[in-house]
């Protein structure tokens, strides 16, 4: 059962650490192909890490919105 509308649960906690850590890798993956190597500057970690940060963020912020049938900004359906 997803959170109710304006709020969240602790499942909704552990899905967006699972979308930020996804997020970092692909990020990583990404930085890596570009820069054909594995070498990785300061600045790259930074974008990998704000990036995952946003993606988590963004995640929290859509299930926030959204009620226990997945519709965003629509008040709760008493049955």
């Amino acid at each position: 059962m997803q959170s109710k509308l304006f709020s969240l649960d602790l499942s909704d906690l552990g899905k967006g650490l699972v979308v930020a850590i996804i997020t970092a890798i692909l990020t990583s993956l990404i930085t890596m192909i570009n820069e054909n190597g594995l070498m990785f500057s300061a600045g790259d970690f930074t974008l990998i890490l704000q990036t995952a940060i946003s993606a988590g963020i963004a995640y929290l912020l859509k299930n926030f919105s959204t009620n226990s049938d997945n519709q965003l900004g629509k008040a709760e359906v008493i049955r």
